[in-house]
């Protein structure tokens, strides 16, 4: 479980950042009158909270991990627009909600477009590394290792 956790602490780290950094944006702007201390704990909770709903999510299901980096980098840029705009209140947190929705399709909509594909988000190694010679194998063979017997499986062929 370690070692899984160690392989994924990058997705656990982003998601539990963004998504506390946008829950104490979206307080701070809402007009709640919070001690320090209060602030501090309600930060370290929810780091808490995040980090194990994201590990619950790598266990449950390990197929929608990037998720976890599209919703990590939604919040961050979501926390960052609240904080900057200079409304207060309800219209801070519903633009701040419509800026996370937006990015989190826009990020997860560029990560699986034919862009994606064609940079190579969605080939194989073989894909990626292997490609086909014109020749025959005993051909290639003789010119690669000249004065070699070719091994039983091209000297079958």
């Amino acid at each position: 479980m370690l070692r899984y956790v160690i392989r994924n602490y990058r997705r656990i780290g982003l998601f539990s950042f963004g998504m506390t950094a946008l829950s104490s944006a979206m307080v701070a702007t809402s007009g709640a009158d919070l001690s320090l201390v209060q602030f501090t704990r309600m930060i370290l909770s929810c780091t808490l909270l995040f980090c194990v709903i994201s590990m619950c999510m790598l266990i449950y299901a390990p197929s929608q991990r990037g998720a976890l980096e599209i919703t990590g980098i939604g919040s961050i840029v979501a926390a960052t627009t609240t904080i900057s705009i200079p409304w207060s209140g309800t219209v801070a947190l519903l633009i701040g909600l419509v800026v996370f929705a937006a990015t989190f399709a826009g990020v997860g909509g560029l990560l699986q477009s034919e862009l994606a594909r064609k940079l190579g988000r969605k080939r194989t190694f073989n894909q990626l590394h292997s490609s086909h010679v014109p020749f025959s194998a005993k051909l290639i063979w003789e010119h690669t290792v000249p004065g070699a017997a070719p091994p039983m499986s091209i000297a079958q062929a």
